[in-house]
């Protein structure tokens, strides 16, 4: 088993006045910290609270995806070199967003995995490609 620490840092009075507010503000930075490699520690920074933000509306965008069909697939041809014939494709998902259009799992594919997510979208993901695969 190997330990690790990943410390959020907020000083009062410059990154809150309540300690509810600084208690806040040192949660977001210690998120950071983890995201950026953990075992480690990062001061906190105003704009930490608008990625947050950002993180939290798309997670909640994520929740509603599946269900809205706003996920679909797409497939990459297998191709054998030797004899330049397709041999199998590869399933991708897109997500077609709302506002930012068709984006590529590495938008959301770390979100999704972070939020409990990726077993629905990874049933939504063998019921189509078995729907689609038998056509």
């Amino acid at each position: 088993m190997y330990v690790s620490t990943s410390i959020g840092i907020a000083v009062y009075p410059e990154d809150g006045y309540t300690i509810e507010d600084l208690v806040k503000n040192a949660d977001v930075t210690m998120y950071h910290a983890k995201e950026n490699g953990r075992n480690t520690c990062r001061l906190y920074l105003p704009t930490m609270n608008s990625e947050a933000m950002g993180r939290m509306r798309l997670d909640q965008q994520l929740r509603r995806v599946v269900d809205a069909g706003q996920f679909a697939m797409v497939y990459q041809p297998i191709v054998n070199t030797r004899t330049e014939t397709v041999v199998g494709a590869e399933a991708l998902v897109r997500w077609h967003h709302p506002e930012r259009g068709l984006s590529s799992p590495g938008d959301f594919i770390a979100l999704t995995e972070e939020s409990g997510l990726m077993v629905r979208l990874g049933e939504w993901i063998l019921r189509i490609v078995c729907a689609q695969s038998k056509v």
